[in-house]
């Protein structure tokens, strides 16, 4: 029904306004062709981006009904013709397009074919005998053959066509793609079965696949991996209060200063709410990762988040995301809360993109189809302890084959202040907005945001790929505290036992422990059960020369809750990088039901060296959901010397009295903000190697259109 393209069209693009177009079709040469006609909000009239909108209703047209737009016109503001109730005149919208009668901003329209260009090909020659006589054709030359094609049979530039976009994108109908799949089979000599774009929906994958380059589908998978492996953490990227990156994030942990603050106005009114924050959740670069404006309003932005910081990790652990593309590659994020969905949501938004915008299973699928990844996509929700776990389940799928390489993670927004008013009535939440953490006067703790995205890989791998390994997973746990006095009523015992799990897999004695992270909520009952649970494990075996620091990062920014277990995570990396142990926060009575006095059980209250009597420091990180499911992680520092650029391996190559510094991005005004980060980021890192840096940057990080090469000898 017309009405049912138009509302499609109308939510492709925000810059279309609601209830305001019509379409129709015209006769051209005896054929019929479907014309757009929409008005444009009026604030988007001076910038409407032609290009970008025409793009978006056709994906949209082609996607739902597959049909193909043969032209749009842009209409002025409430000028398109309606019936006096308000109903769109389809038949006067023709009749003003025929007549040029319109009041129209801008218009497209596709040019009228000379010929036909897209002819069924039924073949007559023996199959076998193709395979023979014809010669197989190189990626290359099959990617060169597809771009003209579809060029041509949409009366494109070639320059337009993306092969790494789907066929989708390009307004391609079932008709025309399974035309040009029988036109493939003749210029390639090959069987080629019609439904080929769809099983490969990008020119590129399908050039791949027919140029006989190996798939992942195809890899042998006989040989079992080894389960008792370690992983590798090769990158990491976080968002956290007060902290856009790692390194500020450590400059925060070693400053010894909080980041909590009160609650910003441009969420909701508060005069005494506090909070661990994020800046600017409402910003996105919606172009960069493909999405349409209309989409993006709908997406939660803790999705959006989850893009962005995953971009950085890989960029952080020098793989380019291009390179990546239809590996089986696993995707695990930690998501709970869906505050966006209450903030945006209501009986009257019917829009297409709401549902899975909203749906916590699309934060991890989202970036599993951005990237083209085809291992596990799952997101996980066990509350307070959901990114640890997600971590976990990475691991496993690490270690049992099933993924090449991981990504995991977890992310928080406070949107609504609904879960901060529940809390607070269950006295949950501190009220001087701090978690105190094992100190007397521990009353709750206070609520947090951010995003934290590691890449992880199997350790054999990532040192025969040359990765930059950051620190290395041993062993981790996840268990259940099933009957305790209370559904959210923690259990020492059961912490205990997920803490031994992951001791034994990782082939770790108790004593050789030197950190925990702790979960460390700050309530006056949770904290005595974790600490005196820990003393009681850790302090087996242990001589009085080995200290075991205990530590939260949640004095430092708050509970985090979904994402609290990253940021616990990443915290110990950087300790380990470092080789220094951060300060506790707002400790300055200890809670007179721990016991750690007069032991070797230390809580740090300031910078303390990190030494260990061990060949290498090994930590633990503890996350525990209030549900129950708790997950512990035994990390080692990694002291191999496993990235090697060729320009190290070359004595020659030091010598090179020039190099060639890269930066790309997808617009301009990206390029000009990089060019910024980089300038900054080689301010603050004097000591880095320009031959290194240059490295990296080249080969390590995915290339745009907008460039710029520096050619320098010294930073």
């Amino acid at each position: 029904y017309p009405q049912d393209i138009e509302l499609t069209i109308e939510n492709s693009h925000i810059s279309l306004r609601s209830n305001c177009s019509a379409v129709f079709t015209i006769e051209i040469k005896g054929n019929e062709h479907l014309i757009v006609a929409c008005e444009v909000e009026r604030t988007y009239i001076r910038k409407l981006n032609k290009e970008e909108v025409i793009k978006e209703i056709q994906i949209a047209v082609s996607t739902e009904y597959e049909l193909e737009v043969y032209g749009v016109v842009f209409l002025k503001t409430g000028s398109i013709p309606k019936t006096s109730s308000g109903k769109i005149q389809r038949h006067a919208c023709k009749k003003g397009f025929l007549e040029n009668s319109l009041n129209i901003i801008d218009k497209w329209q596709k040019p009228i074919e000379n010929n036909q260009i897209i002819t069924n090909y039924k073949s007559e020659l023996n199959q076998q005998d193709k395979y023979h006589d014809k010669q197989l054709k190189t990626i290359l030359e099959i990617e060169t053959w597809l771009t003209h094609k579809i060029a041509q049979v949409l009366q494109i530039a070639v320059a337009n066509i993306d092969l790494k976009q789907p066929f989708a994108v390009y307004g391609l109908d079932s008709v025309k793609a399974v035309s040009i799949a029988g036109e493939l089979e003749q210029w390639l000599g090959v069987s080629v079965v019609p439904t080929i774009v769809y099983d490969y929906p990008t020119p590129k994958l399908l050039a791949n696949y027919l140029g006989q380059k190996k798939s992942y589908l195809t890899e042998d998978l006989s040989q079992t991996k080894n389960e008792s492996e370690a992983v590798a953490i090769i990158g990491k990227g976080c968002r956290f209060p007060g902290s856009k990156n790692p390194q500020a994030f450590w400059s925060k942990l070693r400053s010894g200063t909080d980041t909590i603050t009160k609650i910003p106005i441009e969420r909701w009114h508060s005069d005494n709410g506090w909070g661990g924050f994020l800046e600017q959740v409402d910003q996105f670069d919606a172009q960069f990762f493909n999405l349409s404006p209309r989409e993006t309003i709908n997406i939660d932005p803790q999705h959006r988040l989850i893009l962005e910081v995953s971009w950085e990790a890989l960029e952080n652990a020098g793989l380019a995301a291009e390179q990546l593309t239809g590996i089986r590659g696993g995707v695990f994020i930690g998501i709970s809360s869906g505050d966006y969905a209450k903030l945006n949501g209501n009986l009257d938004n019917t829009q297409a993109y709401y549902a899975i915008g909203n749906a916590l299973s699309i934060a991890a699928n989202r970036l599993s189809y951005f990237l083209d990844w085809h291992g596990p996509s799952l997101a996980i929700d066990t509350a307070c302890s959901s990114s640890l776990v997600a971590v976990h389940q990475a691991c496993q799928s690490l270690l049992t084959g099933e993924s090449e390489i991981a990504l995991a993670g977890g992310v928080n927004l406070i949107l609504t202040p609904q879960l901060n008013l529940t809390f607070s009535e269950a006295g949950m939440i501190s009220a001087d907005g701090r978690c105190k953490t094992f100190d007397a006067k521990a009353d709750g703790y206070v609520r947090g945001e951010g995003c934290g995205v590691v890449v992880l890989k199997r350790l054999s791998d990532a040192i025969r790929d040359g990765d930059n390994i950051q620190a290395i997973i041993r062993g981790s746990a996840v268990n259940q505290d099933g009957l305790t006095n209370g559904l959210t009523a923690p259990n020492g015992n059961s912490q205990q036992e997920v803490i031994r799990l992951a001791l034994g897999k990782a082939g770790i004695k108790p004593s050789q422990i030197s950190y925990v992270e702790a979960h460390g909520s700050g309530t006056s009952l949770g904290d005595p059960i974790e600490i005196n649970s820990l003393q009681k494990l850790l302090s087996e075996g242990r001589e009085s020369n080995q200290p075991c620091w205990i530590g939260s990062v949640k004095t430092n920014i708050g509970h985090l809750e979904a994402a609290a277990g990253m940021a616990g995570l990443i915290k110990v990396i950087l300790q380990l990088k470092n080789q220094e142990i951060t300060p506790h926060l707002h400790l300055k009575e200890l809670n007179p039901y721990i016991k750690i006095e007069n032991n070797n059980i230390k809580i740090p209250t300031s910078i303390q060296p990190w030494v260990t009597l061990e060949k290498k420091r090994l930590a633990g990180i503890s996350s525990f959901g209030f549900g129950g499911t708790n997950a512990h992680i035994i990390l080692e520092e990694a002291v191999l010397e496993t990235k090697i650029s060729p320009v190290n391996r070359n004595d020659k190559a030091k010598e090179r009295p020039l190099h060639i510094l890269t930066l790309s991005a997808k617009s301009e005004n990206a390029l000009l903000d990089k060019v910024r980060n980089y300038h900054n980021h080689l301010e603050t890192h004097k000591s880095l190697a320009i031959a290194d840096i240059c490295f990296t940057v080249n080969t390590g990080r995915s290339h745009f259109d907008h460039r710029l090469a520096i050619v320098a000898s010294d930073k």
